[in-house]
């Protein structure tokens, strides 16, 4: 479990890798940018679906016994959990998507192509990733959290976090169920169901760093062409600085020519990244 105030799946940490194309990689060691994208982009845009109906399911499963002695704080989640909140969601959520595996066979299939790249960035607590209006002097912010979590496949997993924050939601003080801070609670809320996907999809042991686009229009970070660009910035209390995007090794496609290697060697070294190490796939693709 996550050691922030509010149940989230554990945090990622260590190298996590994006897949994508030649032209991805390139956008991403030049610009010092990963992009989100919303969830109707994802791969499979069924996954967002699968969340909210778990969220769904659970509270109506609860609802008739949850809490008696407080009334009052199972009609708040009736109210965070009703009408505009998967609106709401839907439309105000980005998604970047990374894996604990640097050489997948699934992965290279769905993502990056036999010709891609799976880039390897660190993740530590001495870099977050959003924008600069979101790293405070303190662990979050009301807006999202700065961070990478590992996606939780496991059924009951799911319904422990889901469950937990069923309670987080009932633990908060009466000022904080008045409407007006209704959108905070839905925002808080609504990263989870992003974060969960089928049992089946268990091997791609995924990480997701998940934002909402109250970012957009602010300098750092506007949206472009529908996605939501993400920098990693080093943080100091009350300072947060654009970082060189944490980039520990580069792993070819399984059909990665020494022409497509030498090339990416080359890019690296002219933006300053010749400590890079890039690496060919092993993998048979067929």
């Amino acid at each position: 479990m996550s050691p922030l105030p509010i149940p989230y799946p554990p945090r990622s940490a260590g190298l996590v890798w994006h897949y994508t194309d030649e032209a991805g990689l390139r956008g991403i060691l030049s610009s010092n940018r990963i992009w989100a994208s919303p969830p109707e982009s994802l791969n499979d845009s069924s996954e967002l679906t699968y969340g909210i109906q778990l969220v769904r399911d659970l509270w109506n499963s609860d609802r008739a016994t949850f809490r008696p002695s407080d009334p009052g704080a199972g009609e708040y989640i009736d109210r965070v959990l009703g009408e505009g909140w998967e609106e709401s969601l839907r439309g105000s959520t980005f998604i970047a998507c990374a894996s604990s595996v640097p050489d997948m066979l699934s992965q290279w299939r769905s993502y990056a192509g036999p010709d891609g790249f799976s880039i390897g960035f660190r993740i530590d607590e001495s870099v977050w990733f959003g924008g600069p209006d979101r790293l405070v002097d303190g662990p979050m912010n009301a807006r999202s959290l700065p961070y990478w979590f590992d996606v939780v496949y496991e059924p009951e997993s799911q319904s422990e976090l889901v469950r937990a924050f069923f309670n987080y939601l009932a633990d908060l003080p009466p000022s904080s169920r008045a409407a007006n801070a209704l959108w905070s609670s839905r925002l808080t809320l609504s990263s989870l169901p992003t974060l969960f996907k089928h049992p089946g999809f268990r091997e791609e042991k995924e990480m997701r760093w998940v934002g909402d686009d109250l970012l957009a229009g602010t300098p750092d970070a506007t949206v472009v062409h529908g996605h939501l660009p993400i920098g990693a910035y080093s943080f100091a209390p009350g300072e947060a600085n654009l970082a060189p995007f944490p980039v520990a090794k580069v792993f070819c496609g399984p059909h990665c020519t020494p022409d497509t290697l030498e090339r990416v060697q080359r890019l690296l070294e002219d933006l300053g990244l010749s400590h890079v190490e890039v690496e060919h796939s092993t993998i048979p693709y067929r």
